[in-house]
């Protein structure tokens, strides 16, 4: 696979997702309360990281409680979008972290199963995804 194909492979899940283009420019380090802020429109947006330390505790809760479908598909799927465009745009920025705090944050079935309906979601397959990373080293 070319990287013009990986190019088309891009374009056409930007197009199916109804995301517009996104030219990402040079990586740099930014501090992240500058990013936090740039990214949020300053205090517009001062509780979001507040409000999302919330989601993630009631939804531990509710796992915990054994209620798997505390969240409706909908809902879910909105949020795995936004939370995963909320991580690229971070990198894209020059933020270098990964998404989950430690190897133990979550179970390792956790992970791949999420990878794994990801890639369905967005109709790639495992192959694309190491041709990406080895053009970009993602």
């Amino acid at each position: 696979m070319s990287s013009r194909d990986i190019g088309r492979v891009d374009a056409a899940a930007r197009r199916r997702n109804g995301a517009k283009r996104q030219i990402s420019s040079p990586a740099k380090s930014t501090p992240r309360a500058k990013v936090v802020a740039e990214s949020t429109g300053g205090a517009a947006f001062a509780n979001l990281d507040r409000d999302a330390g919330r989601l993630a505790a009631s939804l531990e809760q509710a796992l915990a409680e054994g209620h798997a479908a505390a969240l409706g598909p909908a809902a879910l799927q909105r949020l795995m979008a936004a939370i995963c465009r909320a991580y690229r745009a971070q990198i894209d920025t020059g933020q270098d972290y990964l998404p989950l705090a430690g190897p133990t944050a979550l179970a390792p079935t956790d992970v791949m199963v999420a990878c794994g309906a990801l890639l369905r979601a967005a109709d790639l397959g495992v192959f694309e995804l190491g041709v990406w990373q080895s053009f970009t080293g993602r």
